[in-house]
């Protein structure tokens, strides 16, 4: 494991996901897991997924039991090695942030310059008459 805690966060699966229910953990807090080995079920409005862990390490904690339905990016489990102390899952679960999935504004207002509409093309005929197209 490159950090000594890890979160687990609940998934995005695609652009319309806003949250997950958990449906099954496949994992136990102090159960050590390898890296891809099957962590959790997630349901959707459209499908059941299966998690797998992101990384080798310690189940350390559930944060979010079975029946639970969380937003996307909300933490709800943690990786840690072994030899981290309880104080300090703790106090990194007290300090998560997790990452704003939304597409929202962020509140501040967007200024946007309308871009000037190209000239339509324009040729000149044997006669000197212009012919005008539209652009396609």
């Amino acid at each position: 494991m490159s950090q000594r805690i890890f979160p687990i966060t609940m998934p995005k699966w695609g652009i319309e996901m806003q949250q997950g229910t958990i449906t099954q953990w496949h994992a136990e807090p102090g159960q050590a897991l390898a890296k891809g080995d099957t962590l959790l079920d997630v349901e959707t409005e459209k499908i059941v997924n299966s998690v797998e862990a992101p990384v080798a390490g310690t189940l350390r904690r559930i944060l979010a039991e079975v029946g639970a339905t969380e937003s996307v990016g909300v933490l709800i489990a943690v990786f840690a090695a072994a030899d981290v102390a309880d104080a300090e899952v703790d106090a990194f679960i007290a300090g998560f942030k997790p990452a704003d999935t939304s597409f929202e504004p962020d509140g501040g207002e967007a200024v946007t310059t309308p871009a000037p509409a190209p000239a339509p093309a324009t040729t000149e005929t044997s006669d000197g008459a212009s012919k005008v197209s539209p652009i396609a």
